[in-house]
């Protein structure tokens, strides 16, 4: 026994020295990763790490060479955590993003979000250990004070959206007016030698504009609640050709809130929405609803984040991939509508069956709210008394849709649900000859003559897609999954 501890104790001494040695090293590994930081290197070297372990198992026998690969393939990958450079969105205490997920499908996994409040943000940029981080509301203007540096078209800008460090430097840039003019290209909307009504004087307004200018816009008009020109001053701003919406107004899923009526502008011919959630926001579905050329902000967000991965050292995304990922995104719920009786709910639920996916069906909603029969709350408390349950639904179904969803043939009607309906999902119109609709337990549906007159320019105007149900339903099925 005494001659275990004694080798016990000279194995604990190596471990000291092991322990010292191993310390030194990630000191010189993290001034190392500093350099490769600075120096735009990758963090990984393959090579390097197969020449060590080479030189370390040279002559070390069979047993010492496995135990040594074995060890040393736990260093490495320390060494690799700590020279790995960490990138992150810093935004409000509320802060929701897809930037994560964006720069993620680029190729950079060590992309988080950041809440920060707007007192914590001084301490935030002095100590945070990011290599870079994207800025957005309420700090792109507030950020700049704390950098070292500012690029030059950030500092014409007045706000930052990109914080690179390099060494002990923090320098800002502005991707925002990058990403929006290659947003308006996409979407083909023309500024040039237009005249052009801003909303909103924040950070994401001073890029527009400055893009605006670059594009060579006309005129630029700045609308805000307490600048020059506000809301109030419609004759000023209502003849604009062209409406940029920079202010959160219509922001979250479920907001039905807009700006501006769309109906002030006699002359539009385009509309860019820098919110991205909802798809679409109110503001662009009613100019849409207006044959206008409208969009959200999902593509400038995925754009300027393009730019900013570069700026991070890391390669521009190249090959469609962009637009790729704005395909991606851009996917929404199922939503399924059309007259009483066509096959609405049948589909959905085999949609839903088939493809794993979560379902819901209004009318089943209101009749498990209620406790009732559909065709018993119409008989007995009338068709608006349904009405008004049907829109409560539809709104909360709204703030997180279900991938497949059936709505009652009578709720379009409701023009506040025209909306949240677009603004939850592609919308298929499922059609049925009326010869063929199931009326019996309908109460709604003696008069489907004057359905059909009442409801189908209300369907044309809200459908992504058409979708014929007048053979069999596997073969509608198969038309819906063929689009999807």
């Amino acid at each position: 026994m005494t001659n275990i501890e004694n080798l016990r104790r000279q194995i604990d001494s190596l471990d000291e020295e092991i322990k010292s040695l191993l310390l030194k090293r990630l000191e010189i590994v993290s001034e190392i990763g500093k350099i490769k930081g600075e120096n735009l290197i990758a963090v990984k070297d393959r090579r390097r790490e197969e020449e060590i372990i080479k030189r370390l198992t040279e002559n070390a026998g069979r047993q010492g060479e496995t135990y040594i690969k074995h060890i040393y393939d736990s260093v490495f990958e320390a060494s690799r955590n700590l020279e790995e450079r960490k990138y992150g969105v810093v935004g409000g205490e509320s802060l929701v993003s897809k930037s994560p997920f964006i720069h993620n499908a680029f190729g950079n996994p060590h992309y988080s979000a950041y809440p920060v409040k707007p007192e914590d943000l001084k301490s935030f940029v002095q100590n945070s250990d990011l290599s870079g981080y994207n800025v957005t509301m309420p700090h792109k203007v507030s950020v700049m004070e704390y950098l070292d540096e500012v690029s030059p078209e950030a500092k014409a800008i007045g706000a930052v959206n990109t914080v690179v460090v390099k060494g002990n430097k923090k320098i800002g840039y502005n991707t925002d007016y990058m990403g929006f003019i290659e947003a308006l290209r996409y979407h083909r909307i023309r500024v040039d030698g237009k005249k052009v009504c801003v909303l909103g004087s924040g950070g994401a307004s001073k890029a527009v504009r400055y893009a605006l200018g670059q594009e060579k816009a006309k005129e630029i008009i700045v609308v805000s609640r307490a600048g020059e020109i506000t809301y109030a001053d419609t004759a000023v701003y209502a003849d604009a050709e062209v409406l940029i919406n920079c202010t959160p107004v219509g922001y979250g899923q479920g907001n039905s809130d807009t700006p501006v009526d769309i109906s002030r502008y006699a002359n539009l011919e385009g509309v860019y929405d820098a919110i991205y959630i909802p798809d679409p926001t109110r503001l662009v579905f009613e100019a849409r609803q207006a044959g206008i050329n409208a969009h959200n902000g999902l593509y400038m967000l995925i754009a300027q984040a393009a730019h900013s991965h570069r700026l991070f050292g890391l390669p521009y995304p190249e090959g469609g991939v962009i637009e790729g990922l704005y395909r991606r995104l851009s996917k929404k719920s199922i939503v399924l509508m059309g007259m009483p009786g066509s096959g609405k709910t049948e589909l959905g639920k085999l949609l839903a069956i088939s493809r794993n996916l979560s379902y819901a069906d209004t009318d089943e909603l209101i009749e498990a709210e209620t406790g009732t029969p559909v065709p018993k709350i119409i008989k007995e408390y009338g068709e608006a008394y349904f009405r008004e349950i049907e829109k409560s639904i539809i709104k909360k179904l709204s703030t997180n849709p279900p991938d497949v969803i059936s709505l009652g043939g009578g709720a379009v009607k409701d023009k506040e649900n025209r909306y949240l309906i677009k603004s939850m999902g592609r919308v298929f119109w499922i059609i049925r000859d009326i010869d063929s609709l199931a009326t019996s337990g309908r109460p709604l549906s003696v008069d489907l003559e004057k359905l059909v007159k009442e409801r189908y320019p209300i369907y044309e105007s809200l459908c992504d897609e058409k979708i014929n149900n007048n053979c069999r339903i596997s073969e509608a099925f198969e038309e819906i999954t063929k689009l999807l």
